[in-house]
């Protein structure tokens, strides 16, 4: 950021310096002093760029375990209330987590570098340092006085988008289904009334992001118009006039840059919480009671049996449906709290043996 703002001044200082040069020797020096300050910001920039990077996978991959390790703990309710293309689309969604590092790093970036350029334009325009200021809290201010706004639109937008990837992954899952019961033409109303929401709410929060971003430029524009005019009115140097010039039209840009990058920040918030939300459902009540016994049991020890159950006695037992003999003479015992696995051929009666 500070080399960003540096430019510049060094232009500015090369312009002054090549009419006072004198010999091709001067100017080789100078341009290895700019090519050496080029070659710096990028040895600068690189590792940044690499850590920012590392940091997203690593925070992806410790999220994948947590999620892979966490799904198996959840209770049967859980997944009874949520269908699977939800659970499907959690799961892709984390590919997004990396963009958090980075993220960050473009926003610190854009900070830094406004704030550098305030203080040259405070350093060059001294009689105007109120105004500077002023602009800076009117583009921090007003990007902060949004958020909530573009978060409640930013939701609304990506819960009608979940619905609209769980509808077309259920109906293809009930596809059989809906042509027997010829619930073709509902299918289509309710994906229509779906898609409908979907549109509104997405031209909804467009239409507030281009309104917003119109007025934070139109705001940043006019003070850096008013900075360069009261520059000129006091008599500053003309030397200076370009310098001061460029930043303050920088000014716009690095705030609406950074009025983007805040508009990122409820878009990346929401995919985060609902990515996490498995993450902190309660586990199984059985599952976590299970695994504190087994804890405490000594190694040699076997697991005690559990006391409560239903005990099941089938005698001479014979099932005949539409006139053909499904089950004949079957004698069967379950003792309480007993696993049992049913095998057998297709047809063989497995389904109405345990339909009993």
């Amino acid at each position: 950021a500070l080399g960003g703002t540096l430019e510049p001044l060094l232009l500015r200082g090369l312009i002054d310096l090549g009419n006072e040069l004198d010999w091709v020797g001067q100017h080789l020096e100078l341009l290895i002093l700019v090519i050496g300050f080029t070659v710096l910001l990028l040895l600068l920039e690189v590792p940044i760029e690499a850590t920012s990077l590392r940091l997203g996978r690593r925070l992806e991959n410790r999220l994948r375990m947590a999620f892979l390790a966490k799904i198996p703990r959840l209770n049967d309710r859980y997944f009874a209330s949520r269908l699977v293309s939800d659970m499907t689309q959690r799961a892709h969604d984390l590919r997004q987590l990396q963009m958090l590092p980075e993220y960050g790093t473009r926003f610190l970036r854009v900070c830094f570098q406004l704030l550098f350029t305030i203080i040259g334009i405070i350093w060059i325009a001294a009689g105007s340092p109120l105004l500077a200021m002023l602009a800076l809290l009117t583009a921090l201010g007003f990007s902060v006085l949004i958020q909530p706004l573009m978060a409640e639109r930013d939701m609304r937008v990506r819960a009608h988008a979940g619905g609209l990837s769980r509808y077309y992954l259920d109906t293809l899952l009930g596809l059989i289904p809906l042509r027997t019961h010829s619930a073709a033409q509902a299918m289509r109303r309710e994906h229509e009334s779906l898609l409908v929401e979907w549109v509104r709410a997405a031209r909804s929060l467009y239409s507030s992001q281009a309104l917003v971003q119109g007025i934070a430029l139109t705001l940043n524009t006019g003070f850096a118009v008013w900075i360069v005019l009261r520059y000129i009115a006091q008599g500053g140097e003309a030397s200076g006039v370009l310098l001061l010039l460029y930043w303050t039209l920088n000014l716009p840009q690095l705030s609406q840059e950074m009025a983007v990058q805040a508009q990122q920040y409820p878009s990346l918030r929401n995919s985060v919480l609902r990515i996490l939300e498995p993450l902190g459902a309660p586990e199984e009540n059985n599952a976590i009671a299970n695994g504190s016994q087994c804890e405490q049991m000594l190694p040699g020890q076997e697991p005690a049996q559990p006391q409560t159950g239903v005990a099941i006695d089938l005698t001479d037992i014979t099932v005949i449906a539409s006139g053909h003999t499904i089950l004949h003479d079957i004698n069967l015992s379950i003792a309480p709290g007993e696993h049992v696995a049913i095998l057998g051929a297709s047809g063989a009666g497995k389904s109405s043996l345990i339909g009993l």
